[in-house]
This record gives structure tokens, sequence and C-alpha cells, in this order.
């Protein structure tokens, strides 16, 4: 079958789409030719005009497997940063952490437009270890962007899970046919109510929304209307929406019976590690528990769940920043030169030696994240949301004290060079 070369996948951008390396090489797209190109990324028996053109290029090869051994290799080295624990795992977990790597590697087509941003195959396995082996559950997944529903069925779960994307769902199909897993597909709008048949119906429910209020309601109250009562909810949220998830829950009455902080891992379509981390929460559903009152109800459609996320007042605001010097990318002077240029609090730090991450909660609301490649001497500033005041002496303190340039990439227009 004919497949995206090694080390390629496809980024379907709100803008224009495009073929993505792993060396960051892009090749844009049309928008028409999308659809033709996403065909690759589940193998086509014959290319099409598109796929011709690709191939002319190098971009298209043949393969007898989905499985990309690039991007297998380019995973396992981000898991080895924190999968510390092979050792002590068990034949038939081996086997589930095995097949969630496979997995992923296998997933050639990325939406941003939904907010994709995946989890680490070790993050992946690691939340489905939350759910005991023995007896097998049955578990719902809300939304699967991650692939958690794999190493769940390889440990011996029945899972359900609930998505829109059309590509992802076959990928999953594929795979559990392949390998023999009890997992059931359902394209399902999160806006519309869920089928009566899965209503109290699951011992568990995972789900991973984008963190603003109207996603956290929706996807909590479909997770809650389908749990049983003394089932759990295991959620994935970003530091800066803590207090408002909290509040949210103890409004549905669904207590809080663990937390993880920094549990969440994630990487880009590039293969390389996000700039965030999210924590972990567990719940149990009791006779109190009650879904809220939908605030979806007032969109339409589910995308625009995601498209009030991503507005450009609250879109992410980012400044890449190249050609710093990495050796002065300390920790503690990282934390005390935006401690001195912003108003913050709640820091968390991480240090893995080839990357530095710097998340903390801006007082006035929102959040920054401060990530450092050091061997590529790159850094990027994510804040939510823009205040001009603030990027402004947050990128001139770092610019201060790294040197290199900036490229500030904006939501409204096109990428803007600034020499230092």
């Amino acid at each position: 079958m004919y497949v995206l070369r090694p080390g390629a996948t496809l980024s379907l951008h709100q803008i224009q789409p495009f073929i993505l390396g792993t060396d960051g090489a892009r090749e844009l797209l049309d928008v028409q030719d999308a659809s033709q190109v996403e065909a690759l990324c589940l193998g086509a028996e014959s290319l099409s005009p598109v796929g011709r053109i690709l191939a002319d290029k190098g971009l298209v090869t043949q393969s007898d497997s989905l499985v990309d051994e690039v991007l297998l290799s380019h995973l396992r080295r981000l898991d080895r940063m924190y999968a510390w624990w092979d050792a002590s795992l068990t034949p038939r977990q081996c086997r589930a952490f095995e097949l969630t790597r496979l997995a992923h590697a296998s997933r050639k087509r990325f939406l941003w437009s939904a907010g994709q941003c995946p989890t680490l195959p070790e993050t992946s396995f690691r939340r489905a270890l939350l759910t005991p082996e023995d007896p097998p559950r049955r578990v719902l997944c809300i939304g699967d962007d991650d692939l958690v529903c794999i190493p769940l069925a390889a440990l011996g779960h029945r899972v359900t899970v609930f998505d829109l994307d059309d590509y992802l769902m076959r990928l999953i199909d594929r795979i559990a046919a392949e390998h023999d897993l009890a997992i059931e597909t359902v394209p399902h709008d999160l806006h519309e109510p869920v089928p009566e048949e899965y209503g109290e119906a699951f011992d568990v429910f995972y789900t991973d929304p984008c963190s603003n209020e109207a996603c956290l309601t929706l996807f909590l109250s479909r997770g809650i209307g389908c749990l049983r009562e003394g089932g759990a909810g295991h959620v994935a949220v970003m530091h800066p929406a803590e207090t408002l998830y909290r509040r949210l829950t103890e409004q549905m009455g669904f207590p809080v019976t663990g937390f993880q902080h920094d549990f969440n891992h994630y990487y880009w379509a590039s293969m390389r590690l996000a700039y965030y981390i999210s924590d972990e929460y567990s719940h149990r559903k009791t006779s109190d528990t009650t879904p809220a009152r939908l605030l979806c109800e007032s969109f339409e459609t589910a995308e625009e769940l995601f498209d009030d996320f991503l507005t450009p007042d609250s879109h992410p605001y980012a400044v890449d920043f190249t050609e710093i010097d990495a050796a002065r990318a300390d920790a503690e002077d990282v934390a005390s030169l935006l401690g001195r240029a912003l108003d913050l609090a709640g820091e968390t730090i991480h240090d893995t030696g080839e990357l530095l991450t710097y998340s903390a909660n801006r007082v006035r609301g929102g959040y920054i994240n401060l990530l450092i490649d050091r061997p590529r001497r790159f850094m990027k500033l994510t804040l939510m949301p823009l205040d001009l005041s603030e990027e402004r002496r947050a990128r001139h303190a770092l610019v201060e004290h790294f040197g290199g340039k900036a490229l500030t990439n904006r939501t409204s227009s096109g990428p803007e060079i600034e020499q230092f």
C-alpha cells in the first residue's frame, strides 16, 4: 500500500494543511487536496493525482505496515524521558505498552483545528494503569486523540470511544482488528444527547478536554451521565484551569479521589516534546453527583466549542526564539528573570538536560509557559491570554538574558521577525 514517507505526517491546520517532517521541513498543500493526502495516512491501494505528485517529490512510499519506524524511534526517545518503570511491568503490561507505542507510530494525521496534541505513549499507558486490571471494566473514552483505548483494551478491558474524527476512528478500528482488541468506536457529537444504551453503562471514563469552561462542563457532564454510581472518572486538566475545574466538579458533586501533578506529557506532530504539561484528576460518582446544565447548549456544533477556546483574544500567543545562548538556560535563572518581569504564582519547572520547561499562573489570569530546547538553541514563550505589556516585558527579559532572534507567531496575521 502507498503511505506517506517515514517520518512525514499530515497536519490539518485551520489556515493551510501541510506535510511535516521530523526535521521541521514543510510541504504546503491546497485545502482541496488534503483529503487525497489523508487517504495515504491509512494506506492507499492506488495513488490519486495528488499522491502521484507527492510521490515524484519523494513524499510517498510503499509499505506493508502502517507503523512508521522513524516516528516509532522518535517516540521511544521521548518516552525514555519519563518511562522509568519498564522493569516492573508484567508480560501483559509490556505488550500493552508496546502496542500503545505502535499505535502512536501508526498515527500520521493531526487535526489542529480540533486542538489535537496527543500525550506521549508512556502517558497514555500510565493513564490506562489507573484502572485496575482485575476484574475487567467497561471503559468509555470521551475523545481519544491520545489513543488511551489501546492500552486499556490490551489490559483486558472493554472500551468504547466517542469521537468525531473519522480518521482517528478508522485508525483505532484497524489496530483493534489487527490485535484482537475489544474496542467499539462510536462517531458521536457530544453536543447531542448520548444514546440511551450508554447511559450509566460504564465503570470508568477517561477524557482530556480543552481547559475552557464550555469544554470542561460538556465533557464532564457527558462522562458523569454515562457512569454508573460508584464508577470512576479520570480527567486531564491544564494547570491554569485548576480553580475553574475544582469549582465545576464541586457544583456537580463529583468528589476528587486522586490528584497527580504534572502527570500528562504531550508531543507535537514534529515528534518534539510539547511545551505544556497537565495534571490528572480522579473522581468517584456518588448518589449526589449530578451533571451540570450544559453551557454548550448555546453552541450549534461541537466544533464551535474549540472555536470558543481558540478565539483571537484567548488563543495561546507564542514567541519563538532561535540561536539562543543555551549555556545560560539555568532553571533558577529562568524563574528569577520571569518572576521579575511578570506577576506570577504557582510555578512548575522540569529539566531533562536537553529540555527545560517552565510553567506558571499569571496573577491577573491565564498562564505562561517557556520551553527551552538546549541542543537546538531554541526557546518558545507562550502566554494565554495575550497581554501586550506582559508579552513585551517577558520577551525583552528573555532576549537580554539569552540573546538570539525572536519570531512572533500572531493568530491574526503572518509571522513577524524581530532582530535583537
